[in-house]
């Protein structure tokens, strides 16, 4: 008698393609791993790039799909468009998107600089905006649907004294993803 041995399931994302901004550190590192031991195949994009190494580093050590990494700035158009075309390239395709890419910007408003408050506003919802457009582009064009997952914070509805900067802006990546959902869905 032969005894057949049972295949392990399929990991829940097995074969699915996802980008995330913001991968090298914090929240999106998570995400990113999270995915990773799912069985997605994940494109790392972020600004820096030991982070980027760093948790490729670790999907090496979780023994999942080997990632992606693209080095740029996400509230730049071209390297939005480059990102995309870079991950179908490299994985025949796209379900989905984390768009976490962000940081953080304090100050009270009477001492909040200009240039502050554009930075924040370009990394945490110009590159929100960016990504939206040109993924539904592309999930429009595939016509199979997909995801796009927007990061936002608590302070979006809470906000804090000194944190103006910071919830204005999540705050518009709210209603960002409302409209998304409402044009896209």
């Amino acid at each position: 008698l032969f005894k057949l041995k049972s295949r392990p399931a399929p990991a829940k994302f097995d074969g699915n393609i996802f980008i995330v901004t913001g991968a090298g550190s914090g929240i999106g590192r998570g995400i990113a791993i999270e995915l990773g031991k799912l069985g997605a195949h994940v494109a790392l994009a972020d600004i820096e790039a030991e982070g980027l190494n760093q948790v490729e580093a670790e999907f090496a050590a979780n023994k999942s799909n080997p990632p992606l990494l693209i080095l740029g700035d996400q509230s730049k158009e071209e390297d939005v468009k480059a990102t995309l075309s870079k991950t179908i390239r490299h994985f025949g395709g796209l379900d989905g998107v984390v768009i976490n890419a962000g940081i953080g910007v304090s100050d009270l408003l009477e001492d909040l600089e200009v240039d502050k408050w554009k930075r924040g506003l370009d990394i945490n919802l110009t590159s929100a905006f960016l990504m939206t457009k040109e993924a539904m582009k592309v999930l429009r064009k595939q016509k199979m649907g997909g995801s796009l997952v927007y990061v936002a914070s608590k302070n979006a509805f809470a906000p804090g004294a000194g944190f103006g900067g910071y919830s204005v802006t999540k705050a518009g990546m709210l209603q960002l993803m409302r409209i998304a959902a409402l044009e896209g869905g």
